[in-house]
């Protein structure tokens, strides 16, 4: 074998066992960056996973706070529109039912009994007819209101607008007495709601 072959052989050696190392180096390095992308991998799904589960709960939690509050807002509106049904009622009141509200009204209070009655313009009419058998006038004596009342009353109707929407107002001397029917209603609700709640809903299903 000459130098040269000698020299190439040699060359050729050192050449494949650079080659080796390269190839394991590189495999390694392959290795780690696989394995590093892996575990960034799982760590990216589980936080993911934690992420998706919190998202859930939050969800199932505003899901159940939002079916309480919207069961709450529809018991609400039920009662809000049995109380706009029995409002509606009041209003369309005349002749002697009407009568008979007005006159229940005023033997719950102590007044002197000459007070005078003013209502809303567009009741005037229907509180005429149904409290006084009087034609329309300034001020007319409320003779059927009277009656009913009893002995001692000498209520008069003025036809002066009360500025109130429905019910009506007494005015005497040294004070005013508001009837109208919102106020009385806001009181009833106040008084009767939760008895109205635990006879409609079964707060046990809750």
């Amino acid at each position: 074998m000459s130098i040269y072959e000698k020299i190439a052989n040699k060359g050729k050696a050192e050449s494949e066992k650079i080659r080796n190392e390269a190839e394991k180096e590189a495999f390694a390095l392959e290795h780690k960056i696989v394995s590093s992308a892996e575990k960034e991998a799982a760590a990216i799904i589980a936080k993911a996973e934690d992420f998706m589960q919190n998202a859930i709960a939050q969800k199932q939690a505003l899901s159940a706070l939002e079916k309480r509050q919207s069961t709450s807002a529809l018991k609400n509106k039920v009662i809000d529109d049995i109380f706009g049904a029995v409002y509606e009622h009041f209003k369309n009141l005349d002749g002697s039912e009407l009568l008979a509200f007005v006159a229940q009204q005023i033997k719950a209070e102590k007044i002197y009994g000459s007070e005078t009655m003013r209502v809303a313009k567009h009741d005037y009419d229907k509180y005429r007819l149904a409290l006084s058998s009087h034609e329309e006038g300034v001020k007319i004596t409320l003779d059927l209101l009277n009656k009913k009342l009893g002995s001692g009353f000498t209520l008069s109707l003025e036809n002066i607008p009360s500025g109130e929407d429905d019910g009506f107002l007494l005015i005497g001397d040294s004070y005013d007495l508001n009837f109208s029917v919102k106020p009385l209603l806001s009181k009833m609700r106040k008084d009767r709601e939760k008895e109205l709640f635990a006879q409609l809903f079964d707060e046990s299903e809750e």
